[in-house]
């Protein structure tokens, strides 16, 4: 396959060279210098060509690499060309091994040999020296190789192969250093002991650690002695910088050097303070959780008294811990903490994936990154009967989320708010009609031709009537207010004894006035950033249209479910059933209840300016007269407004505000009879309806700190009652309000309860410690006996001679 080279004229013929090397495979690197930008396309021969002429492509030439599951004899060919080097491949070595790196941001080419090495190193493969050929051998036989031994003046390569170094001990004993760094060696490398001197094979980048290590190690005068010591609780790490902050240790430099020897003769002639502490080192191992200290003896001492006080179980120790809550609710916090700790988990694998729990410092919950705050796994559960929070973290990540918890689980302030509903409205109904009839209350059908009724021209021959004014009749105009009426002579039909008005005319003028003047304050209390809700109404009945009985449609349906020889058995089945249709005479008129009143919801949030954002939702509903199916399906009235306002604490705001005005007028009369100048006043009916209404909603607002403000609210709301009481001439019982003394808390009982806490608290942490005193020292001397746990009866230090003073077998002299 065809690959693509970026470079300069200068570098283009070499590169083409070393390129040249590389089989036909799917392989990719893109080399481009930062002068110019010309593109050459070469097909890779299979082999070198006998022309060939190596010349090496320069080190800082920019790449990119794109190897994916590429043969190991392939990639070794692409190097030996590029990098002009000589490989040999033993034959012991399974050549079938793939390598993939990745590379899509350009390196430079030296940065892509290093990652070659480290890519070997993965295999268990390195790199030896031979000649002018370099082997690739497995890691493990690498020592046996013949290469160069770096010296403490020969710097070691900082490559992923593996490399033999000798390291000098000057102050302190080998065999106290080789069980150290033991630990920190990776599995193919091995450490001999010779003379003050290590030799340790081992890869190139770690070495260069190691060598750090030891030298650090083996700083000091022939008084310090090496100490490993096992922290049980508390991350090493961090035990080893709060030690340097209060001993303030001296480390590195000619100049600290002097100091901590001054310090050790000053702390040796006794002519020092008592805490006078000389360190000349303190390292936490993170993969043990240990510390490796340095110093002499009396240093030593002090160092660990210091250790075991900072080195003791949390409060809630091990991995679970419950928190109980005091405001907050547990549901809404859990979900709101794994959130966070989601979020967090998340940032710190983009951070760095493969960073050590135990080595970071937890972080402040007010800044640093954010990816430092926890370090390991967080479960997060809420307790709902005790609104409590169960949560399974480390220690440290629990002291961490238990400073959020405190921050989160505060008191919130209330608010009380006061709406008030002012309505006015004004309803005129005015009426002016003339009403003509030709008798009422008996059946005139054979008065009447039949071809009057069936034109249409008469409809109701039980009251011949012209321009009626909702009479209904004769009979309805003598209860009806209004009404001037003028009747005929009485005419008996004849052959009857029947006698009727021979006409009527009848005239009507009426005028209906009506007032309403509302006037609602409901209130309301909850918390910030809480809904409430509170609805002050009647649950009325409203009909919702017919529903028949199953008797009469039951049957038809039955009738239908047989079969039917004939068209005659048919239709009786038929007819059979239809007749069971004066079952509809059970219609029966489903009821449904609604609310009919004031509905307000508010959602109120405050801040610290003392301002308070309402979400309102305020409904008022109410019941205006009958109509649609009759007295039983009244006609409503309905006010909404729905809104967000922002509202200083006690202050009055109109949310919302309706003036309306409506005029209607409605004419009834007799086609062009009514039309008439003059003459059709006596044909029609005119109706004018006129309705006025001004609506106002108000809300305040009164934001609640403590129980003085609810105090306050209760007596005002009494003192209304009792003018209203005054009002109206009644008397009532009288509300007093009880306080419970014995239940409450005085000043002495809460400083009792708190001292009570304290001494509870240092008493756990004294049992803590004689816990741990029990189990024997945690720490050792290396190059020394293991140190036995002290009898009861032991002999202090004071006590002891000088010339005793190291005797093995007490711990103070260890």
């Amino acid at each position: 396959m065809s690959k693509f080279l970026k470079t300069s004229k200068f570098q283009l013929a070499s590169a083409a060279l070393a390129l040249s090397c590389i089989f036909g495979t799917p392989i990719g690197a893109q080399a481009q210098d930062a002068g110019e930008d010309p593109v050459e396309k070469f097909n890779l021969p299979p082999n070198f060509d006998p022309n060939y002429r190596p010349k090496r492509t320069p080190s800082n030439t920019r790449v990119t690499i794109d190897f994916r599951q590429a043969q190991l004899e392939e990639v070794v060919k692409f190097f030996s060309g590029t990098m002009n080097q000589n490989f040999i491949i033993s034959d012991s070595i399974n050549t079938s091994k793939t390598i993939t790196i990745i590379s899509p941001k350009e390196v430079s080419l030296a940065e892509a040999y290093r990652a070659f090495l480290a890519a070997l190193q993965m295999n268990g493969l390195t790199i030896v020296p031979f000649g002018s050929f370099y082997k690739i051998v497995e890691s493990s036989k690498a020592i046996v190789e013949p290469q160069k031994a770096y010296g403490p003046d020969d710097r070691v390569p900082n490559e992923a192969r593996m490399v033999t170094a000798i390291i000098p001990i000057e102050n302190s004993a080998v065999d106290e250093i080789q069980p150290v760094i033991q630990s920190f060696l990776t599995p193919e490398a091995k450490v001999i002991p010779f003379g003050s001197s290590l030799i340790i094979t081992e890869n190139g980048s770690n070495l260069r650690r190691i060598q750090d290590l030891v030298i650090r190690l083996d700083r000091g005068d022939a008084a310090n002695k090496l100490y490993v010591y096992k922290v049980q609780h508390a991350d090493a790490p961090e035990v080893a910088q709060r030690i340097e902050e209060i001993f303030n240790a001296q480390k590195g430099g000619t100049a600290a050097t002097n100091r901590r020897n001054a310090q050790s003769k000053e702390a040796a002639t006794g002519s020092g303070s008592e805490l006078q502490v000389s360190i000349s080192d303190i390292i936490a191992d993170e993969r043990t959780n240990q510390l490796i200290i340095i110093s002499d003896k009396k240093s030593f001492d002090r160092i660990r008294e210091m250790v075991e006080i900072l080195d003791v179980p949390t409060e809630v120790g091990g991995q679970v811990h419950v928190k109980t809550l005091e405001y907050a609710d547990a549901e809404e916090l859990a979900s709101t903490l794994s959130s966070l700790a989601q979020g967090v988990q998340r940032a710190s694998s983009r951070t760095n994936p493969s960073r050590n729990v135990r080595g970071q410092p937890a972080a402040a919950a007010t800044g640093g990154d954010v990816a430092t705050l926890l370090a390991g796994e967080v479960q997060i559960t809420a307790y709902k009967p005790t609104n409590s929070l169960v949560v399974v973290a480390a220690p440290r990540d629990y002291m961490a989320l238990e400073s959020v918890i405190d921050l989160l689980d505060l008191p919130r302030r209330q608010v009380y708010v006061e709406a008030v509903i002012m309505e006015i409205g004004l309803d005129t109904n005015r009426q002016l009609g003339l009403g003509f009839s030709l008798g009422a209350g008996q059946d005139f059908d054979a008065l009447i031709p039949d071809s009057a009724v069936e034109d249409g021209l008469i409809t109701d021959t039980r009251g011949l009537a012209i321009g009626r004014s909702n009479f209904n009749g004769l009979e309805g105009a003598a209860s009806s207010a209004g009404v001037l009426g003028l009747l005929g002579p009485q005419v008996t039909i004849p052959g009857t004894s029947i006698s009727l008005p021979a006409f009527a005319l009848l005239l009507q003028a009426t005028q209906t006035d009506n007032s309403v003047n509302i006037l609602s304050t409901p209130a309301i209390l909850t918390m910030d950033n809480e809904e409430a809700e509170i609805v002050v109404g009647e649950r009325v009945p409203f009909l919702r249209g017919l529903a028949a009985g199953a008797g009469g449609i039951g049957g038809l349906l039955g009738s239908l479910g047989g079969g039917a020889d004939a068209a005659t058995t048919a239709a009786a089945s038929a007819a059979a059933s239809l007749s069971g249709l004066g079952g509809l005479g059970g219609l029966v008129s489903p009821i449904e209840y609604e609310d009919i009143g004031i509905t307000l919801r508010i959602k109120p949030q405050v801040n610290e300016s003392e301002y308070v954002r309402l979400e309102v939702d305020q409904e008022v509903s109410d019941i205006k007269g009958a109509g649609g199916l009759g007295a039983g399906a009244p006609t409503t009235t309905q006010r909404k407004i729905k809104s967000v306002v922002l509202v200083k604490d006690q202050a009055t705001v109109v949310i919302g505000g309706l003036i309306r005005e409506v005029e209607n007028e409605t004419v009834e009369k007799v086609p062009f009879l009514g039309d008439i100048p003059l003459v059709g006043v006596l044909f029609r009916n005119t109706s004018v309806i006129k309705n006025k209404q001004n609506l106002v909603l108000m809300l305040t607002p009164y934001i609640i700190e403590n129980e003085a403000d609810l105090q306050k609210i209760q007596k005002r709301k009494m003192e209304e009652r009792e003018e209203l009481l005054k009002l109206f001439g009644r008397r009532d019982l009288q509300y007093v309000k009880t306080v419970n003394f014995q239940k409450k808390t005085g000043l002495l009982d809460r400083m009792k309860s708190t001292i009570g806490s304290a001494v509870e608290e240092e008493n756990a942490r004294q049992e803590a410690l004689k816990a741990f005193e029990n189990l024997g020292p945690r720490y050792q001397i290396l190059g020394e006996e293991p140190i036995e746990p002290a009898a009861e009866d032991a002999q202090p230090e004071s006590q002891t001679p000088p010339a005793e003073e190291p005797a093995p077998e007490a711990p103070e002299a260890q």
